[in-house]
């Protein structure tokens, strides 16, 4: 009987030390995906550090832009003003040399009848 309850002894030490290898194994399985997935979350910090640095230097550049693209439109707006002004201007100038040169046609006429 002493036996028996010897190899049942042993039998549940190498069930436990069995057990027990397989936990260390599996803790060591877990300290490795661990470490794994703190390198990834490290990877993936630096990576959205990088993405908001360039976000920042895209938003700082479309700031540029919106802010040269209404100043040139300003300016566009005031040359078109000036020209819608000149062409004015030459539709007079146009409309006064027509005019002079019907005159002058006259006057011209006139006098060689004369």
């Amino acid at each position: 009987m002493a036996n028996l309850h010897r190899l049942a002894i042993l039998v549940i030490s190498m069930q436990l030390i069995d057990f027990v290898c397989r936990e260390r194994d599996h803790t060591i399985q877990m300290k490795t995906v661990e470490a794994q997935l703190r390198t990834q979350i490290s990877e993936l910090e630096t990576e959205i550090a990088s993405c908001n640095t360039k976000e920042s230097e895209l938003l700082a550049f479309t700031e540029r832009l919106t802010s040269q693209n209404a100043r040139l439109q300003s300016e566009v707006t005031g040359q078109q003003a000036r020209l819608d002004a000149l062409s004015m201007e030459k539709s007079k100038r146009d409309a006064q040399r027509d005019e002079l040169s019907k005159e002058i046609r006259k006057l011209v006429r006139d006098n060689k009848l004369t």
